[in-house]
């Protein structure tokens, strides 16, 4: 299990949020460390298609990270949307794309899922473009 590093209220991120084995948890390993995130196939199968496509890979040349914003003064402590303020800029989220050089990559269905909620994990669209919520997205 991945130490914490950091936790509370005042934390964009979760940390130290691990599952248990068969749980459908990836790792996505950066040069800062990796981040484990729980696929849910009920919710996203298409999207889970996809990455167990990359996992199959080994290496997701072209993935990146590349646009993080903080929650500014439109979310509070918690991550929770402050009443009648505007969703940003900034936005709070980490963006990147998923998208490996040199395989092209289909369009996902457009899938219903839960809110985008602080920890969640979203498409840009049909993707390949992502994001990380660091905050409730109502």
């Amino acid at each position: 299990a991945p130490a914490v590093i950091a936790r509370g209220d005042d934390v964009m991120w979760t940390s130290g949020l691990v599952f248990g084995k068969a749980q459908g948890i990836v790792g996505l390993e950066t040069n800062l460390g990796t981040l484990h995130v729980q696929l849910l196939p009920d919710c996203a199968p298409r999207s889970v298609d996809y990455f167990i496509e990359l996992l199959s890979l080994r290496n997701c040349a072209g993935c990146r990270f590349y646009r993080a914003e903080g929650r500014g003064n439109f979310w509070d402590a918690k991550g929770d949307h402050i009443k009648n303020a505007a969703f940003g800029p900034p936005y709070a989220l980490l963006q990147g794309t998923l998208e490996v050089d040199g395989v092209g990559f289909k369009e996902i269905v457009k899938e219903g899922c839960l809110a985008v909620r602080r920890g969640s994990v979203a498409w840009v669209g049909s993707g390949p473009e992502f994001l990380i919520s660091l905050a409730d997205h109502g």
